[in-house]
């Protein structure tokens, strides 16, 4: 990861910015109070920004956590590498419905402040779960087809 610096350097004006419409306070703790060494939002924002940096595991957070700056791991609330196995400890525990919350407020505040725009296509679309259609396919031999 040595392009980990210009790479920081990029997204923690982005953050400072946006991280704090997470509101990541708001979320409870999964964790027991005993032994805790992070807080939550702590962890939570150094996610959010290892994804926004391209991270494609938890070992590479630990590695951009090892690298990071003095001024981004003062934004963050962290003063020393996350260890892979923390995050895997978080991410196994936190429940997804806690997060939807933080979600949509900063999806709301994105719109609201009119960086989001509606991408509309060319076609209509549904949603359908694959167990079952309604009619036939134009083509029956690769469709799948209700047979009760």
């Amino acid at each position: 990861m040595s392009e980990t610096k210009p790479r920081m350097r990029r997204l923690a004006g982005l953050a400072r910015a946006r991280l704090d419409e997470l509101d990541f306070q708001r979320i409870e703790a999964p964790r027991k109070a005993r032994g805790k060494r992070w807080q939550l939002d702590s962890l939570l924002n150094l996610l959010v920004l290892a994804m926004m940096a391209g991270c494609k595991s938890l070992t590479d957070v630990e590695k951009l956590s090892d690298e990071m700056n003095g001024p981004v791991r003062r934004m963050l609330g962290i003063n020393r590498r996350v260890a892979d196995t923390t995050l895997r400890d978080l991410v196994c525990r936190l429940e997804p419905d806690a997060l939807r919350p933080a979600l949509h407020r900063i999806i709301k505040a994105a719109y609201r402040r009119k960086a989001l725009k509606p991408q509309s296509l060319p076609f209509g679309m549904v949603a359908m779960d694959g167990k079952a259609t309604s009619i036939p396919a134009c083509d029956d031999d690769f469709a799948q087809i209700d047979l009760s």
